[in-house]
């Protein structure tokens, strides 16, 4: 089974690579939101758990 972390690393990648081959502004601009997001919870895998739970409720 695939580790959380390793999961949010590749949806982040995923995200990076659909924002550079978005046509639209608005799509890119979604894109590079939801790779944010991914790239934070990766950051909050490597914290203890009370600040895990901080950055998903944000």
């Amino acid at each position: 089974m695939e580790s959380d972390l390793r999961y949010f690393r590749r949806r982040a990648a995923a995200e990076m690579l659909a924002a550079r081959r978005s046509v639209t502004p608005e799509a890119r601009a979604r894109h590079l939101e939801l790779a944010e997001k991914y790239e934070a919870l990766v950051m909050a895998g490597d914290r203890p758990m009370a600040a895990s739970r901080q950055v998903v409720a944000a």
